[in-house]
């Protein structure tokens, strides 16, 4: 199990040099940019490439040459040089904050909270904004309302820790032979069964592929091509979970270190539960980092990567244990009445006869005289 921990920490420590500022998708940031240029003609904007996505802060004691620019909301507590643009979110100028240039907000607001700003502050509004704030006016809140892409990365992932929970629980209850197939499987070589779920997962669109291609020879089979993908995408998706839950019980066993984890259901749970809870972690510290971008991609990354890994790992072992349907060889059994090797004498006794078993004889083989 150490060797499996390493595993993960090797292979989720080599996304951090990849890693770097977040960048928002170009075409978003591209519509928004070009409000900006209608409103100030001639005016060199920043490139795509420089936006980053999510929250940003421009901590105290900071100094950032040129535009700063993000595609959700900016405080400033640092010092621009040139000019700070909040894309799709409010930009605020905190206490010590100090922008060179202009300070411009496309669908948010802007606020001077103890900073100062050079040139122009401008507020750009976008279809989105206007229909959010004629709402909040309609509600009576002054304040406006930023725009929102959805629920918070922090409440998404802890709705999916909720899910895993249940469907882990729902496992358990209705499928617990099968985990422990996985479980099994996983605990035979972790190394094997990554290299099983990596091909696997390799192999999906061709055996999907083929699967088509097959059915689309007959008639009968065109008709039934949409039933056969929906039937192999949920299998697939169904040893995923099963895998990806099985690695999650195995891990859960190592940090409690509870070795009876076939013994009792009770134990399976309790491994089940952590073992959830430590691999989604990284999930919900992403959630929390969602105001600095920085934090939020390297936080992102490795719950991806952490979450990829124990998916392949628990696909392969899904598919080497046929879903967890795959058993043991049976033990050979001692017969009722023992072997001959326990009646001889254990240690050899120069002199002594072993002892041996006494012959049985059947009811009707002599008459008694």
């Amino acid at each position: 199990m150490r060797r499996f921990l390493q595993f993960l920490i090797v292979a989720t420590t080599a996304w951090i040099p990849t890693l770097g500022h977040a960048q928002a998708p170009s075409d978003s940031v591209g519509k928004l940019l070009s409000l900006v240029a209608r409103e100030f003609p001639g005016r060199t904007l920043p490139a795509n490439a420089t936006v980053t996505a999510g929250a940003r802060t421009v901590m105290a004691g900071v100094k950032e040459r040129g535009d700063v620019a993000t595609a959700g909301r900016l405080d400033v507590i640092g010092d621009v040089s040139g000019s700070a643009y909040a894309l799709g979110g409010d930009l605020v100028i905190g206490p010590g904050g100090h922008v060179h240039g202009d300070a411009i907000s496309v669908g948010g607001e802007v606020r001077l909270d103890g900073g100062t700003v050079d040139g122009d502050m401008r507020r750009i509004a976008t279809k989105s904004s206007v229909t959010a704030n004629a709402k909040s006016a309609d509600a009576g809140d002054d304040e406006g309302v930023m725009p929102s892409g959805g629920r918070s990365p922090f409440a998404q992932a802890l709705g999916w820790l909720v899910v895993l929970l249940l469907v882990g629980i729902g496992t358990l209850v209705f499928a617990d032979r099968y985990l422990d197939g996985v479980v099994r499987e996983l605990e035979r070589s972790v190394p094997r069964a990554f290299l099983i779920g990596l091909a696997g997962e390799l192999a999906l669109a061709p055996a999907l592929l083929l699967i088509c291609v097959g059915l689309a020879l007959t008639l009968l089979g065109i008709l039934v091509i949409p039933f056969a993908v929906v039937a192999f995408v949920l299998a697939a998706a169904g040893l995923l979970t099963l895998g990806y839950l099985g690695v999650a019980s195995m891990v859960g066993s190592a940090v409690m270190r509870d070795g009876a984890r076939h013994s009792a259901r009770g134990a399976a749970l309790r491994s089940l539960l952590v073992g959830v809870l430590a691999l989604m972690v990284f999930w919900v510290l992403a959630g929390l980092a969602e105001w600095n971008g920085v934090l939020l991609l390297i936080t992102r990354g490795l719950a991806v990567a952490v979450t990829w890994v124990a998916a392949t790992t628990g696909f392969g072992a899904a598919l080497a244990s046929r879903g967890g349907a795959l058993k043991r060889r049976p033990t050979p059994k001692t017969p009722a009445g023992g072997s001959d090797a326990a009646w001889q004498t254990p240690t050899p006794v120069r002199g002594v006869a072993a002892a041996k078993r006494p012959a049985t004889t059947s009811a009707g083989s002599g008459d008694r005289r």
